[in-house]
């Protein structure tokens, strides 16, 4: 089983309404970098921005950092591959959740609607690994 460590670099929340509430109704819309920082024979460590807007435009949520894998080849490469064109690699889903707590207590504090937590998942079937 690999060794997953995460470190958040930066959060940021930005209010876009002054009609905002925790209650409106809102969809997020995710862009997300993955970048190699680091690569050695058992460890790899990966820059990420997830980069969340509210629809209609009322919110903005970013959380920067770095994601390092330790384990085997093949087992960072099942982290790190993605199955489709229309599935998250699991490593992207591993850092979704684990950052997900920031992004709602931060919505909270803005009073806005905060993103669902399986925003970002696997495809229907898949096993997290």
């Amino acid at each position: 089983m690999p060794e997953v460590k995460i470190q958040v670099e930066r959060v940021e929340g930005i209010r876009l309404s002054d009609n905002a509430t925790e209650d409106t109704a809102a969809n997020y819309t995710v862009n997300v970098s993955l970048s190699e920082r680091k690569r050695e024979s058992s460890l790899l460590s990966l820059n990420f921005e997830l980069d969340l807007s509210g629809q209609p435009q009322i919110s903005r949520l970013l959380v920067t950092g770095y994601v390092t894998i330790v384990g085997s080849r093949e087992e960072v490469q099942a982290l790190i591959k993605q199955q489709d064109d229309k599935s998250a690699p699991p490593i992207l889903v591993t850092i979704y959740e684990r950052v997900y707590g920031l992004l709602y207590v931060i919505s909270r504090d803005l009073h806005i609607p905060h993103p669902m937590p399986g925003i970002v998942s696997l495809p229907p079937g898949e096993q997290k690994r």
